[in-house]
């Protein structure tokens, strides 16, 4: 009788595992759909497809978001988060680069008090 017992516990624990597994499963394929859905790019024709936290790449066509700290950037179609300047930061013939920095504030010692 103890066998019997144990062979049906046993079954049941496995069956139980099983629908465990496939649930668990289920869950991370749903999870690298979400993920993969989410690193699709998104096609636009000027920045104002791509929301107030992105910007559209003329070359491609895509929406990136806004560029970070220290980040290269292009002041007229794919600025820098709030709160940072697009700075120009070299110049070679016919091309020049920006980088995303944070403004310089400027001390005036008059207006201290």
């Amino acid at each position: 009788m103890k066998r019997i017992a144990f062979i049906l516990l046993t079954n049941l624990l496995l069956v139980e595992g099983r629908k465990l597994s496939i649930w668990e499963d289920e869950k991370e394929r749903k999870a690298d759909l979400d993920e993969r859905e989410r690193r699709m790019p998104q096609y636009c024709r000027s920045n104002d497809d791509c929301g107030q936290s992105g910007c559209c790449f003329e070359l491609t066509h895509e929406c990136f978001p806004l560029k970070g700290e220290k980040e290269a950037c292009l002041p007229e179609s794919c600025p820098c988060k709030p709160g940072l300047s697009c700075t120009p930061i070299g110049k070679y013939p016919g091309q020049s680069f920006y980088q995303c920095l944070k403004p310089k504030i400027q001390h005036d010692p008059a207006n201290m008090a």
